[in-house]
């Protein structure tokens, strides 16, 4: 509901700039025919309708992103032990994710929201009550309007009499009606039915409504307000226009004179009806007198300058700027720190400026998919308020690096601005299938799959030379896929060579590759993440004999898949996967078995997780602070928290013992908490004294929550309580 209102107010604010736009074209329109001004006015509609646009280098709508940038960001306050906000839901295997709804505002008591989020959630309830009230008038209105004409008698065709009207009006949307007073004849009579039979067949008996449910919505912007008036305003007197092209000039003047007689008093904006007298009776006279047939020209300029406001006004300007952030990890000391997302120029030349938090520094481009021969090994000085240029090769990929190093304890952001550029998330899929993955090292490049990846971990820099094919196809899989592996995870592999052939003295397997990563647990398997996939290993001959990778080859997603299968795997191969469907059935239970006998073999994550709260204990053993013991170790103390629901569970079951009034207990405190907080929940601004009696008091909020909501409820907006409940079940 939230990214609803944020889109609304978005919407109306681009809106504004055409209904501005329109007002200062109409006095150029003077001599137009008066339907441009409706079309004008759709354009404005279409902008409220559609929560997207295209881009274009003739847009004059500035580019702001006012609205997201302070809006807040839902974070909710930690209190009393109790968390709420964004939800974090474990799902089958036991895998964390952040939930991104936004958490029903009903929150226990003892909670407090935010100061910002307050005042989202307010804004949003009157934004609410507002469209409400208008619409529940809209309804009243026209109930009212129905009840007055339930005895209006037939005239013609679809036209009513009726005692209980003083004008005439279109009334309905599908079936629209005609309704007189019943004194009404002679001409003013046939002017009146001319004009209203003009409406319907203009369609003015939707266009009408559909204006005002736009309204209704963006009713908080007064320049809404204006643009229906003058739409209203436009309506009629393009209808009039209509009607009067047939008449002569002693016709028009009783058509005035209808007008006249026919008006009515002004009324609260509605959506309905159509009432002949209803809008501007005086300017509508003026233009009725003073209508001249417009020329072919002019009608000409009028589509035309149309057509310039809908280019300008209906599209986005082109964004060619971005702010590139730049993570400085803990304790760096590398001499330039790489952006995760990859830049590519859309000119010969980029621009790039300092950033938040970037003060002077060196900045340098990293090639990731170039064509040209160029080292871009020249380095930039980078100053605030000082942009610098770099010539590039337009359309190819790049990294930006700066040179900062971080001796803090926590990673830092920087960001720099670069101009003149298309940026992707790094490790994204080139276009182009005929770029290939070459692996030396431990380095490669993905060909055909959806990311790029460098490999640098301790383990496959150490990883043993393969001598048998198969052991070097299992040690290829596990390289490449150890990528997203933290520790504590089981990772194993299963394949199945389906066909091998020589080619250029190098060999080729073509193969199903299975890989699977679980957590294991009170001897239980989460499983956390896997792939079963058509591979291509490409292998050469080492001095020694080992194999060598050169090329890891896995199809693209989507409508790419079967196209990139067909073209890589020779047709021996395809027929060998497909007569081998059983065998590649039974890789999934194979993994798992080699993931039962890793489990068997290493024990469970609750003794790492035993390991590394012992770990912290020990040092620096002369204080009585906990938080010196955990910024001694802040590694082992973030490895806990990357476990999150699993450290919990064994933190949990600890405190479920009771006794923990001592060291442990406190840092088994910290850690809860620091897990609790890493789910987007702010810490609580109470102490305890130990850490039992923390969690004592987790357990009791835990008992009101359950008390207060379903366990649907709990397990989506209260995952750490909701943990809590499922050992307390168990037990």
């Amino acid at each position: 509901m939230t990214e609803i209102f944020l889109t609304i107010i978005e919407m109306s604010i681009s809106a504004s700039w055409i209904v501005l736009a329109v007002l200062l074209i109409r006095p150029v329109l003077r001599k137009a025919p008066k339907w441009v001004n409706v079309l004008l006015w759709s354009l404005v509609a279409v902008r409220l309708v559609c929560p997207f646009t295209i881009e274009s280098s003739f847009s004059m709508v500035p580019q702001s992103d006012i609205v997201r940038d302070h809006v807040c960001d839902h974070s909710i306050r930690y209190d009393e032990a109790v968390e709420y906000g964004e939800p974090v839901v474990v799902d089958g295997y036991g895998h964390n994710s952040v939930n991104s709804d936004i958490v029903n505002s009903n929150y226990p008591s003892g909670t407090s929201a935010t100061a910002e989020g307050a005042n989202l959630r307010v804004f949003m309830i009157v934004w609410g009550a507002g469209t409400f009230f208008l619409m529940l008038y809209t309804v009243v209105n026209c109930l009212s309007l129905r009840q007055r004409i339930r005895t209006a008698v037939l005239y013609k065709e679809n036209i009513f009499q009726s005692e209980n009207v003083s004008a005439p009006f279109v009334f309905g949307i599908f079936r629209p009606r005609i309704y007189l007073p019943f004194k009404m004849d002679g001409q003013d009579l046939e002017h009146v039915i001319a004009h209203e039979k003009e409406h319907i067949s203009r369609r003015d008996h939707w266009w009408k409504p559909f204006g005002f449910l736009l309204l209704a919505i963006h009713w908080f912007n007064p320049v809404m307000w204006l643009a229906y008036v003058l739409l209203c305003r436009d309506i009629e007197l393009a209808c009039d226009e209509k009607v009067i092209r047939k008449l002569n000039n002693g016709q028009r003047a009783d058509y005035t004179q209808a007008l006249l007689s026919c008006s009515v008093n002004r009324r609260l904006i509605a959506a309905c009806p159509l009432a002949f007298g209803e809008v501007g009776v005086k300017k509508r006279v003026k233009s009725v007198l003073k209508y001249r047939k417009p020329g072919f020209w002019v009608i000409v300029m009028s589509i035309l300058i149309c057509a310039v406001v809908a280019v300008c006004f209906l599209t986005d300007p082109k964004r060619d700027s971005y702010d590139i952030k730049i993570v400085i990890p803990a304790g760096s000391e590398e001499s330039f720190v790489y952006s995760d997302e990859e830049i590519s120029p859309t000119k010969d030349r980029i621009i790039i400026s300092s950033g938040d938090n970037l003060g002077d520094t060196e900045v340098k481009l990293k090639p990731v998919e170039v064509r040209e021969e160029n080292a871009y090994d020249e380095v930039f000085y980078l100053t605030p308020g000082m942009p610098v240029e770099m010539d590039v090769e337009k359309g190819a990929w790049f990294k930006i690096g700066v040179n900062v190093q971080n001796p803090t304890e926590k990673d830092i952001v920087v960001s720099v601005r670069v101009k003149n550029v298309r940026v992707r998330i790094a490790d994204s899929v080139s276009d182009d299938p005929g770029l290939s993955e070459t692996a030396s090292n431990g380095s490669k490049t993905v060909t055909g799959s959806s990311e790029t990846a460098t490999d640098t971990s301790e383990e496959s820099a150490t990883m043993e030379a393969a001598f048998d094919l198969e052991d070097a196809i299992s040690k290829a899989i596990l390289e490449y896929d150890s990528k997203n592996l933290t520790n504590g995870m089981i990772h194993v592999e299963s394949h199945f060579t389906a066909y091998t052939e020589e080619k250029d003295h190098r060999i080729i397997a073509y193969l199903q590759a299975y890989e699977s990563s679980y957590y294991g647990y009170n001897g239980s398997l989460y499983q956390e993440s896997g792939s079963n996939i058509p591979t291509a290993l490409t292998f050469s001959i080492g001095e020694s004999g080992e194999y060598v990778l050169e090329e890891y080859w896995i199809p693209r997603d989507g409508s790419y898949y079967v196209p990139d299968l067909k073209n890589k795997f020779p047709k021996e191969a395809l027929e060998a996967l497909d007569a081998a469907h059983e065998e590649i059935q039974k890789l999934g239970q194979e993994c798992t078995d080699k993931a039962k006998q890793e489990l068997e073999r290493k024990g469970g994550l609750e003794l790492r997780i035993a390991e590394l709260i012992k770990t912290i204990q020990e040092s620096p053993g002369i204080s009585s602070n906990p938080q010196d013991y955990i910024k001694a170790h802040d590694a082992e103390y973030q490895e806990l928290i990357s476990y999150g629901a699993y450290s919990l569970r064994y933190c949990d079951s600890e405190f479920l013992s009771g006794g923990q009034t001592g060291l442990k207990g406190k840092i088994m405190e910290e850690v809860c908490i620091g897990i609790i907080c890493s789910w987007g929940f702010v810490r609580e601004d109470v102490y305890y004294n130990t850490g039992q009696d923390w969690f004592d008091t987790f357990r009791e909020n835990t008992k009101k929550l359950s008390e207060q909501y379903s366990d649907g409820e709990i397990e989506k907006n209260y995952p750490a309580s909701w943990i809590l409940l499922e050992m307390q079940d168990s037990q």
